[in-house]
C-alpha cells in the first residue's frame, strides 16, 4: 500500500478507471456531471459499478439532464412504420409486396451493415437512501484506491486529496466484499 496526498491524485484514480480490467467498482458520495459521462463512457467496454448517495446523485442528474445508460433509439421502428405506411398508400397488390420486398431488403442490409452508435452499456448504479455515503472507493480487479477524494473536478483536479493504493489481492478482495455488501443493503 502506498499513500498520497497531492492535487494530482487525479492520475492514479484515472488509471484505475481506465485500466484493462473487466470490472470497476466505485463509491463516491459526489459524482459530478463529467465522471457520470466518463463512467459511462467507459462502460461500453467493462462493468461498472457505482454507489453514491440520493441527494449528491440526483443533484448531479438534474445538471446533466437525465439518467439514460445505453438507452437504445428507436431510429428502425420508425423505418419500418414508414415502410407499411408507404405500402398502404400503393393501389395494386402486386406493386404492394415489391415495394414491401424492396424495403424490407433495403432494411436488412441497413440493419447488419451499419455498425452501431451505441454499444450496450454495462451501467450499474445504486443509490444508497437514508443514510449519506461518505467513504470514497475506487476498486479495479487489480488494483484498489481508498481516501478523500470524491469523483469530481474539484476532488480530483483541485483540492489536495489524500489516497491510498492498494495492490494486495487480499486486501482487494476484501475492499470488494464491503463493495458487495454495501451494494446489497442500497437495493436498487
Amino acid at each position: 500500500m502506498r499513500a498520497m496526498s497531492t492535487e494530482s491524485s487525479y492520475k492514479s484514480v484515472e488509471k484505475l478507471l481506465f485500466s484493462k480490467d473487466r470490472n470497476l467498482y466505485v463509491i463516491s458520495p459526489f459524482v459530478s456531471t463529467y465522471y457520470l459521462k466518463v463512467l459511462k463512457r467507459i462502460s461500453s467496454r467493462k462493468n461498472v459499478y457505482l454507489i453514491t448517495s440520493e441527494a449528491a446523485f440526483k443533484k448531479s442528474i438534474e445538471i446533466s439532464g437525465s439518467y439514460k445508460f445505453g438507452r437504445p433509439k428507436v431510429a428502425h421502428a420508425a423505418i419500418v412504420l414508414a415502410m407499411f405506411a408507404a405500402a398502404y398508400l400503393v393501389s395494386e397488390y402486386i406493386a404492394a409486396l415489391i415495394f414491401l420486398d424492396a424495403m424490407a431488403a433495403w432494411c436488412m442490409f441497413y440493419t447488419i451493415s451499419m455498425p452501431s452508435r451505441h454499444k450496450k452499456s454495462r451501467m450499474h448504479v445504486r443509490v444508497v437512501r437514508g443514510n449519506f455515503v461518505h467513504e470514497k472507493v475506487y476498486i479495479s480487479d487489480s488494483m484498489a484506491i481508498t481516501g478523500s477524494a470524491n469523483l469530481t473536478y474539484s476532488g480530483m483536479h483541485k483540492n489536495t486529496e489524500r489516497i491510498s493504493l492498494i495492490d494486495d489481492g487480499k486486501e482487494i478482495r476484501e475492499l470488494r466484499r464491503h463493495f458487495e455488501e454495501l451494494w446489497h443493503k442500497a437495493g436498487n
